[in-house]
């Protein structure tokens, strides 16, 4: 689903999705329900319900840059060592913190239900618009996720340790697309004005889905 999502993020082509696995939160239909979900589609008896994305930007320390979208987060974590990393995080050109961590997750409403939830993030209700930044086992007592704007611009990089050697990790896009990157390199999140449209053919509220979802 998630896939789709980013194949279609240029076509403007609603998405009805098919639950065949375990927690579905985004795919609403289950497998025995598909033939009376394609009779509503067909009849036009379905809703279309638009999810926020986000824009990842990977400027290199040569100047190159790569771009990408993603429906769920942005993953900035350590690539092979077990040792922690140290991820500085800025938003809107001020730095916020600097955390000793596995890594770091920027995600999106849909996203928080996914590895955000996992690392111990909030869940946000899917027509909320705005950024969730969460880290993945910091080194800390007191952290917790933080939530911005979707207008707000994350900025994420890697500090390199006293040694001053340069550390690697790599940058994931919904667990599909990743790009290996060094601490001379800077990762930058934002919104995007594509928006994944999903169909919705039940009337179930989000609330429901959840307390359904919380209780199996």
């Amino acid at each position: 689903m998630i896939q789709a999502a980013r194949d279609v993020a240029d076509l403007d082509i609603p998405l009805l999705g098919i639950n065949l696995g375990t927690l579905g939160y985004l795919t609403e239909i289950e497998g025995e329900e598909l033939s009376g979900a394609l009779d509503a589609l067909m009849e036009d008896r379905y809703h279309l319900e638009e999810r926020m994305m986000l824009k990842g930007t990977i400027t290199y320390g040569d100047g190159r840059t790569e771009s990408t979208t993603a429906l769920n987060d942005c993953v900035l974590v350590r690539d092979g060592s077990l040792r922690v990393l140290n991820y500085e995080i800025m938003v809107n050109g001020e730095h916020l913190n600097t955390y000793s961590a596995d890594g770091v997750i920027v995600s999106t409403p849909t996203g928080s239900t996914g590895y955000s939830l996992s690392a111990g993030g909030p869940i946000v209700s899917p027509k909320a618009r705005l950024l969730l930044v969460t880290p993945i086992s910091p080194h800390t007592l007191n952290t917790r996720s933080i939530v911005f704007s979707s207008r707000d611009v994350i900025r994420l990089q890697i500090h390199p340790r006293r040694s001053k050697e340069v550390e690697r990790a790599f940058v994931s896009f919904d667990g599909v697309v990743n790009y290996p990157i060094t601490s001379n390199d800077i990762v930058e999140i934002s919104h995007t004005e594509k928006t994944t449209k999903l169909v919705k053919i039940k009337t179930e509220s989000f609330l429901r889905t959840l307390s359904k979802k919380l209780s199996d």
